[in-house]
């Protein structure tokens, strides 16, 4: 039967003073027989004041008796002999200096955890809150600093201390945890600057936790680098909420007009982390804004403002959304409709070659199948491709529209019933929606798509340089240019207007809001689609007149 045996030895070196080293010697045996037989020793160095234990002849007489200092020795064989069983157990190659380094480590420890204790039942007089082996090491070095300061140190000073201990660590301990959190988490649980203008309306980004969707939609979230833009780069803005009135918005939106807006890659920026741009946005190019984008980032503001003062995290009375209107800010001649973006369609060629391409790639493949998903299902937006509730229910396909909170239901056409197929009659695994925009691009590239667009342009002169408050150019780019997500729900008007449907059935399919939308489409016709459409509705249905009345 194992059994380790513990008792104090001398080393037999006198030192100069007469003094010998003090070690513990433990012996590692069997006593099976009830004879011990000695298999392993060891012998143990003992610290005292962290310097060798050393005793003359006469101190190490009185060691063999009871005291205190004999007692705490005992205490220390007895942890030398659970800790030379630790390592048996653990099958640990065991010497010399494996069980001193465990004592003093154990030894170590157990001092800290007296301090701690005598500390704690110091403080527990003046706070709630429990010390730790960090915060004594802390108080201890800022009672040094300041004794050296004032000389004496009261309780209330120690009381003082430690409490603000507490703070600056729970402070940053709450500093990293909001590090970690979500946009949507940092504003559910308020954690953000109610000072800042920017990260107020950042707010917007956030969850409406009634509708269960953001306050905004991704194509509004551009207002907050305009702001920034603004704030940085104007003498004049201040970026606290407690200046924003009238005259803030105004100087905004002159400043749009006047500076335009800055050239910069910004990619995945958020209310929070959007500083870090700061130096980019200073020496960014600037750009003049189109008549029809200043008229959205007015009606972007005044959304945002709305919302804000929904939650009353904007006063009512600062501003009256209705006062903002964009013909403040434009001449007579500037203040038209501008819809650029209509002419951003494919043409039926087009489509049917998009339709019957074979991609070698298995990346293109899918971003083209996801395009006529798009299309073919109801003119999808983008983030309805995206959302969990589209789904195929036998011979038709449930889609949740964004803007009206509804699901509507259509039949699945004919071109939408080929993707399917191709994809196990289902809706594939979509890709993410940047890779999405990224292939589709390079699809556009491989489809050799060279038929250009031209419109005609209202471009405000920033800083006037042309001695006029607008310039009208006209813009001239390639389909290439154009395919986009965003082009999918043009395509399918265009396709189901040319193919003879009715404003209301189209609308029925796509659940356009109204008929003032889809009048927009009408121009997208291209001269040999015109030319057909005459053909068609003119000669081929005038012919059987023309030919009764030749043959009378």
């Amino acid at each position: 039967m194992l059994e380790i045996r513990t008792c104090l030895y001398r080393k037999d070196y006198d030192r100069a003073d007469g003094k010998k080293q003090l070690k513990i010697l433990a012996k590692v045996g069997d006593n099976s027989t009830n004879t011990f037989h000695l298999k392993k020793r060891y012998e143990i160095i003992i610290l005292k004041d962290a310097k060798k234990y050393l005793v003359t002849d006469i101190e190490y007489e009185r060691l063999k008796k009871v005291c205190e200092e004999r007692l705490s020795l005992y205490q220390t064989e007895i942890r030398i002999k659970h800790i030379i069983t630790d390592l048996l157990s653990a099958k640990v190659k065991i010497n010399n200096q494996v069980i001193h380094d465990k004592l003093y480590e154990l030894e170590n420890r157990l001092a800290e955890s007296e301090n701690l204790l005598k500390w704690n039942e110091l403080l527990g007089n003046y706070s709630e809150h429990e010390a730790t082996n960090e915060d004594v090491a802390t108080l201890e070095n800022a009672m040094i600093e300041l004794t050296q300061k004032q000389k004496t140190i009261t309780d209330e000073d120690i009381s003082d201390l430690f409490e603000s201990i507490k703070f600056d660590d729970s402070r940053e301990k709450l500093l990293k945890k909001i590090e970690h959190m979500s946009l949507n988490e940092r504003y559910l649980k308020g954690h953000f600057d109610r000072s800042s203008i920017i990260e107020v309306f950042g707010y917007c980004w956030s969850t409406n936790l009634q509708k269960n969707e953001p306050y905004v939609a991704d194509s509004y979230k551009s207002l907050i680098l305009q702001i920034t833009d603004y704030i940085y780069n104007s003498k004049t803005a201040s970026p606290k909420v407690n200046d924003f009135n009238h005259k803030w918005v105004d100087n905004f939106l002159v400043y749009l007009i006047q500076k335009g807006y800055p050239k910069v890659n910004v990619v995945g920026y958020s209310p929070f982390g959007i500083s870090k741009y700061y130096d980019k946005l200073k020496t960014a190019e600037r750009v003049p804004y189109k008549t029809s984008s200043f008229q959205k980032a007015v009606k972007h503001l005044k959304q945002y403002i709305n919302i804000l003062q929904t939650v009353s995290l904007l006063p009512i009375a600062a501003v009256s959304v209705k006062a903002i209107t964009p013909t403040t800010y434009l001449s007579r001649t500037s203040v038209k409709e501008n819809y650029t973006r209509r002419e951003h369609t494919l043409n039926l060629q087009e489509l049917n070659d998009l339709q019957n391409k074979e991609f070698s790639n298995c990346n293109h493949a899918l971003a083209r199948d996801m395009f006529l998903i798009q299309v073919f299902a109801g003119g999808l937006r983008v983030m309805e491709l995206y959302d969990r509730n589209l789904s195929v229910q036998g011979e038709f396909i449930s889609i949740y529209r964004l803007k009206t909170k509804k699901i509507t239901v259509n039949p699945i056409l004919p071109e939408l019933e080929k993707v399917l197929k191709r994809n196990n009659n289902q809706i594939p695994i979509l890709m993410k929606e940047s890779d999405y925009a990224k292939y589709l691009k390079e699809i556009a590239i491989l489809m050799e798509w060279d038929r250009t667009i031209k419109a005609v342009n209202t471009t405000l002169d920033a800083e006037g340089k042309s001695g006029n408050k607008v310039a009208e150019r006209v813009d001239v780019i390639s389909v290439k240019d154009i395919f986009k997500p965003y082009c999918a729900r043009k395509t399918i008007v265009n396709y189901m207007s040319l193919h003879g449907f009715s404003q209301e059935e189209i609308i029925e399919f796509t659940q356009h809001m109204d008929t003032k939308t889809l009048k927009h489409y009408k121009s997208l016709l291209s001269p040999e689609q015109k030319r057909d459409m005459v053909i068609e509705k003119l000669v081929n249905k005038l012919k059987p007149v023309k030919e009764a009345v030749e043959a009378a």
